[in-house]
């Protein structure tokens, strides 16, 4: 009897089929560990089967690595079979190093530079990726829509021209009144790293801003120079304190900052540059004291050179005090705008083009012809000087010190001496 008892529970196994196994809930919980959706958010699987790890989930600024049951883990499940009760997966993150990047090919401009400018652009990248990314700076203004990826724009003019924008501009006013932490260079005209760091540090380290896109990072070198970054978020790993950050010029390399013992700031990976001064920067707050960036609003020139009628002057921190850049931000509502040179052959740019006087007197004056607003890229501009004391309509290559016109090869001779007297004395014509 037993024997048959034991015969039948057998016979009873292998006749229950999978349908009729009681079934349990699976939970995929994508938001224990900051995430905001999931393709799936419940299953009901059978007791024996396979839980299906397929569903993905979303975290902005992080990858989706896959599903576990512990939520503090840092790895996926490969597989998982549904036990007697209820199942509940958490979401796993891990940290995208290319958070504010507009793709490699389009903001790693290692060593850019162009012609407003004597450096790097790096506080303009910087600065412009955290616009992008915290939502200020609208993709809009470099050819796309808030749908457009921001990894899919090329390295155009157009991209160009808020990093170059951005860059003229950071100081002093906007970067220095936006220092939250740190900045004993800048603000105080001292070199203090030990309390930078320490100042940087504190302000961080409640992982407040982790992930926010809202800080950024500037720095100087022992060595000379400086360079910007985005701040990423902080760490503390076997008792050393560390600030993660993004690099533009580094856009497949994690980085971190650390206080070395030898009394100055290191990146790692090492670069060799010792760095004896260091800020937080609220990128907020800069956006709300920098002039906003208007497509084709602005003239540069050096300082002392031209004054642009109506129009905003800010200073440039791009070029040193002896030939200081300057910006004049054209009126919304203009059309034209009348130039007036301060010195010879005053020159500016504008929309990509140098314009120059040449010789000028009291009267001489420009007008320019600005570009619409909100104008696409291609439109053309004119530029027209007016009382120009050599003006090339009525006289053609007139000498700058007696006015007339030297041909053939006695004149030239005379026109070659009183090209001279002109530079030495000065031009009377």
């Amino acid at each position: 009897m037993l024997s048959d008892l034991r015969s039948n529970t057998t016979v009873s196994d292998q006749l229950f089929s999978e349908t009729d196994k009681p079934s349990h809930t699976v939970t995929y919980n994508y938001s224990a560990n900051g995430g905001t959706s999931a393709t799936k958010t419940t299953a009901s699987v059978a007791e024996g089967a396979a839980i299906d790890l397929t569903p993905t989930a979303t975290k902005s600024g992080w990858a989706f690595i896959g599903w576990n049951t512990n939520p503090s883990a840092t790895t996926a499940l490969s597989s998982l079979t549904m036990g007697t009760s209820d199942v509940t997966l958490y979401a796993i993150f891990k940290k995208s190093i290319n958070i504010y990047n507009l793709g490699e090919e389009t903001y790693s401009f290692k060593n850019y530079s162009d012609s407003d400018s004597s450096g790097g652009h790096c506080f303009g990248m910087s600065v412009t990726s955290s616009g992008y990314y915290i939502g200020t700076l609208s993709k809009t203004m470099i050819g796309g829509n808030d749908n457009t990826a921001l990894y899919s724009f090329g390295d155009t003019a157009t991209v160009r021209k808020p990093i170059c924008y951005y860059l003229h501009i950071q100081g002093p006013g906007p970067e220095r009144e936006s220092m939250v932490a740190g900045g004993s260079i800048d603000l105080h005209r001292t070199v203090d790293i030990a309390a930078d760091w320490n100042s940087c540090v504190n302000y961080v380290k409640g992982h407040q801003y982790d992930d926010k896109g809202s800080l950024n990072i500037g720095m100087w070198f022992a060595e000379g120079g400086g360079h910007a970054v985005n701040f990423l978020y902080y760490k503390e790993v076997g008792g050393q304190q560390r600030i993660y950050a993004y690099d533009n010029n580094l856009p497949t390399k994690e980085i971190y900052y650390y206080m070395g013992s030898d009394g100055y700031v290191h990146r790692e990976p090492q670069d060799g540059w010792r760095i004896m001064g260091m800020d937080l920067m609220d990128v907020n707050r800069y956006f709300q004291l920098a002039p906003s960036f208007k497509l084709n609003r602005y003239i540069y020139a050096k300082d002392g050179e031209i004054v642009v009628e109506d129009a905003d002057k800010y200073f440039m921190k791009c070029n040193p005090e002896s030939s200081r850049s300057v910006m004049y931000e054209i009126p919304d509502s203009a059309k034209e705008v009348t130039i007036t040179p301060l010195v010879e052959n005053a020159a500016f740019q504008y929309y990509g083009s140098v314009y120059s006087f040449g010789a000028i007197d009291e009267d001489t004056k420009g007008t320019l012809k600005v570009i619409s607003k909100n104008a696409a890229e291609g439109q053309t501009t004119t530029f027209t000087i007016v009382n120009a004391p050599n003006d090339t309509s009525t006289v053609s290559n007139a000498c700058k010190w007696c006015g007339k016109v030297h041909e053939g090869f006695f004149q030239k001779i005379i026109g070659w001496f009183h090209n001279i007297l002109a530079k030495l004395f000065g031009a009377k014509y």
